[in-house]
């Protein structure tokens, strides 16, 4: 635990310095990061992915598919264009290497999956805080708190208090009891930027936000149960690797961009 909080300490201030401080250039870059590290787990958690030719190929296109939000602000035609030819890209690499018909579709569907569950997911976030200004960095920032808050007070009361398991099937460290405090932190962050700005919304958004961030860690949790893994790698120290980190978010950007976008 002691690694954990001292990694936290360390990585949310980092977080919230490149959120706020950080050019384009370095936002990108470093959204770039996280979200080839975490394709990089996934690739490793899915068995038919597993050839290294294959991820080399896969991981070149993870990182077009983040690079093509950070030049949607020029044009918004940029996005489609490449998003296509990275859809192409995929199913002439499965053509091409998969050995085996049978594998062909089970190839293309985890590839396009993997492309959108993460690039995709984490570049919303170059888009929201490109187009929108102060106003993305915002939400962004209300993301990020809520997604902290919740897996803080699930984690701290869980451990302590936690009795009934909430999945434990897929995950048998999560209970109940923690589900239900990571939600409470969740409605702390929400009322906070309630009594700051006045608008319901704040509160309704981290209800809404908690709840699609705990299936997305339910999600990924299915994934390590299904590749018989704890994390998805051993890259944070205390907390596992990137996908592990991120899991929460890959759900919740793209629910935040459409309420964004619908002016909550």
């Amino acid at each position: 635990m002691l690694a954990r909080t001292i990694v936290s300490l360390i990585l949310a201030p980092v977080a919230l310095a490149v959120l706020f401080l950080a050019p384009p250039l370095l936002f990108t870059l470093a959204v770039l990061l996280v979200a080839q590290f975490s394709f990089i787990e996934y690739l490793q958690l899915v068995p038919i992915l597993g050839d290294r030719k294959r991820q080399f190929w896969l991981t070149t296109l993870s990182g077009v598919v983040v690079l093509a939000f950070a030049f949607a602000s020029q044009s918004t035609s940029t996005i489609c264009l490449v998003l296509l030819a990275v859809l192409l890209g995929v199913i002439i690499q499965a053509l091409w290497s998969v050995t085996h018909m049978d594998q062909v579709l089970p190839a293309i569907a985890t590839s396009i999956f993997g492309l959108m569950y993460i690039p995709m997911s984490l570049g919303l976030m170059i888009l929201l805080r490109s187009h929108r200004g102060d106003s993305g960095r915002r939400w962004i920032l209300f993301l990020l708190l809520v997604t902290w808050a919740s897996d803080i007070g699930a984690y701290l009361v869980g451990r302590s208090l936690g009795r009934h398991k909430l999945s434990p099937s897929i995950s048998p460290g999560k209970t109940i009891e923690g589900s239900l405090a990571g939600l409470a932190s969740a409605l702390l962050v929400g009322l906070a930027f309630f009594r700051s700005a006045g608008n319901w919304h704040w509160l309704a958004m981290a209800v809404i936000l908690n709840v699609v961030g705990q299936c997305g860690d339910l999600f990924e949790s299915t994934l390590k149960r299904a590749a018989g893994v704890k994390d998805s790698s051993d890259r944070i120290p205390g907390h596992g690797g990137f996908l592990d980190r991120v899991d929460s978010l890959l759900f919740c950007c793209p629910v935040l961009y459409v309420m964004e976008g619908w002016r909550w």
